[in-house]
């Protein structure tokens, strides 16, 4: 009986060990359009929560957890790497691998959420996909490894949305925040937008195709107010 207990309270100490420590945070993001390989990218930045001791700097490598479905587009460092990074493995493409160093100390012992990259992302086929982070090095200003608690699932949603109307071209996302604005494909964000849109609703094309990508309101489906919010924005 004392092994078993002794036993439990070991795995229990393991268990706990084993998430400890900061969380490197993905967060979710949707990818409006990606019809004909044509669509926008978005954009999402990773954080560090925590930076308990500090930041020297790190090594990761980025990939998806289902293939063929998006790639990376482009990457930036933010202001505290201050040049000192690097891009490793060509871009466009599936995988990479960065690395940046803090050598004038700016990420301070205590600090918390930390921007260590953001990525540009494209989708390439309707789907569902997350970004995997592997740690190859991340060492705080003592020269000690940074523990790292697994990060919870982030979903990276594709969608694919094809011209709204005949003669169009199809829907994009213009400013790169998951929901369509330049609904006649043009390149151009005008009034012309709010015209397709709201013949797109009131017409029941949008019934069927995904809500998401329309859904200025966030309220799980496309409606007029939908439209008008869209409206009030680009007014």
């Amino acid at each position: 009986m004392l092994k078993q207990i002794i036993s439990i309270i070991t795995l229990t100490l393991i268990c706990v060990a084993c998430v400890e420590g900061a969380t490197i945070i993905v967060p979710s993001t949707q990818i409006a359009n990606c019809y004909g390989s044509d669509g926008e990218p978005s954009n999402l930045t990773l954080i560090l929560d925590e930076a308990k001791y500090g930041l020297s700097g790190y090594k990761i490598t980025l990939s998806f957890t289902s293939e063929w479905e998006s790639l990376i587009k482009s990457t930036s460092f933010p202001d505290w790497t201050n040049g000192t990074n690097k891009i490793i493995w060509k871009l466009p493409g599936q995988t990479v691998t960065l690395t940046a160093a803090d050598l004038y100390n700016v990420i301070q012992p205590g600090a918390v959420n930390v921007p260590l990259c953001s990525l540009e992302i494209a989708g390439l086929t309707f789907g569902t996909t997350s970004l995997k982070v592997d740690i190859v090095e991340m060492t705080d200003d003592y020269g000690k490894p940074v523990l790292i608690a697994p990060s919870p699932y982030s979903p990276i949603v594709i969608y694919s949305i094809p011209p709204l109307q005949s003669l169009l071209k199809a829907p994009r996302d213009m400013n790169h925040d998951g929901l369509l604005d330049d609904f006649n494909g043009n390149h151009v964000i005008d009034t012309n937008d709010v015209v397709v849109f709201f013949h797109s609703w009131s017409t029941g094309i949008t019934n069927s195709l995904p809500a998401a990508p329309f859904d200025y309101n966030k309220n799980g489906r496309v409606d007029v107010n939908d439209v008008v919010e869209y409206f009030n924005l680009i007014w």
